[in-house]
């Protein structure tokens, strides 16, 4: 939506303080504005920890109380662990899947404009992906808790829902 907006509106460009931008510039620019805040709110979220032995009305939150660890022995127990190690190497194979997703993000507009004029809608063909992982992926949890799949084949079809999406 924020793509059609900023592209309906400034089709041209804008010169903002002597510099003409193109409106795919103001696009990356907003969006870094949106994550420039979505890091700073989240500097403001914490893990609240409440006390379950009390009623709902009555619960109280336990005082935060930070770790005694240094940074050093923190990653070597994490480096230490084979579930690190077994999710790096699922991170590893996976991440060619995403790179493919990324480029497609990357080259796809201008493609899709050259192709069909500069009024062509590519942010809707973007919009697929994303709307069949949230839609597929709740309905396929519950079938795979369901069928109670190995981990293997939940990867596998997870995976394959991102690709067809």
């Amino acid at each position: 939506v924020l793509i059609n907006i900023v592209r309906d509106m400034m089709m041209d460009g804008a010169v903002i303080l002597g510099v003409k931008i193109s409106w795919m510039r103001m696009v990356l620019g907003l969006c870094t504005l949106c994550t420039f805040y979505t890091v700073i709110a989240a500097l403001f979220v914490r893990d609240i920890q409440i006390l379950s032995d009390l009623p709902l009305k009555d619960r109280e939150y336990c005082k935060f109380k930070p770790g005694t660890f240094t940074v050093r022995e923190t990653v070597k127990e994490i480096v230490g662990q084979a579930k690190f190690w077994r999710l790096a190497a699922v991170t590893g194979i996976f991440i060619g899947v995403r790179m493919t997703f990324r480029h497609v993000d990357a080259t796809f507009p201008k493609y899709f404009i050259r192709t069909y004029g500069p009024q062509a809608p590519f942010e809707i063909i973007l919009a697929i992906n994303p709307i069949v992982e949230m839609i597929g992926t709740p309905l396929m949890t519950g079938l795979l808790l369901k069928w109670k799949t190995t981990l293997t084949q939940k990867l596998l079809w997870g995976s394959f829902i991102s690709g067809i999406s």
